[in-house]
């Protein structure tokens, strides 16, 4: 996860970013997915695993499937 959160510093990145906070404002879709590491960094191990447990699992999954498939 604190790898993805250091792929923001990647120019690609920060332009994205940028453009999505100007463009919604005022919304979440302008704001970062992840969060900021310090606020992450203050979540217990144990809130995380039972967040995964509860909502990764494969009934709440969509397989999707296109193109020429036997």
């Amino acid at each position: 996860m604190f790898q993805e959160i250091s792929r923001y510093d990647e120019p690609e990145s920060v332009a994205y970013y940028a453009a999505s906070e100007v463009f919604w404002s005022d919304q979440a879709l302008g704001r970062p997915i992840l969060g900021p590491t310090e606020m992450i960094r203050t979540i217990p191990c144990e809130t995380i695993m039972a967040y995964m447990a509860d909502n990764h699992r494969a009934s709440r999954m969509v397989l999707s499937v296109s193109g020429n498939i036997d």
